[in-house]
């Protein structure tokens, strides 16, 4: 997905890796300065929100059931 830059807490996420009929969900990698809330997790396009200002990636994880990708997305809240 396209890393962005914001100036709130809040932000649309999205991955350029989802197919039809797989299954994927979003998640926060250590090392972010905060936590964070997804409005549907399970969604390729979501909001989310973090705890604090600075830099978060998030890893969408997808699988077929056979093979399985993941795209990171950098948001500087």
């Amino acid at each position: 997905g396209t890393d962005r830059k914001v100036c709130s807490l809040t932000s649309i996420i999205k991955t350029n890796l989802s197919r039809p009929g797989n299954t994927g969900k979003w998640s926060l990698a250590a090392g972010a300065p905060g936590t964070a809330s997804f409005v549907n997790a399970n969604r390729d396009s979501t909001g989310v929100t973090g705890s604090v200002c600075g830099t978060y990636n998030f890893i969408w994880t997808e699988s077929d059931g056979i093979c399985s990708a993941s795209d990171t997305v950098q948001i500087r809240f």
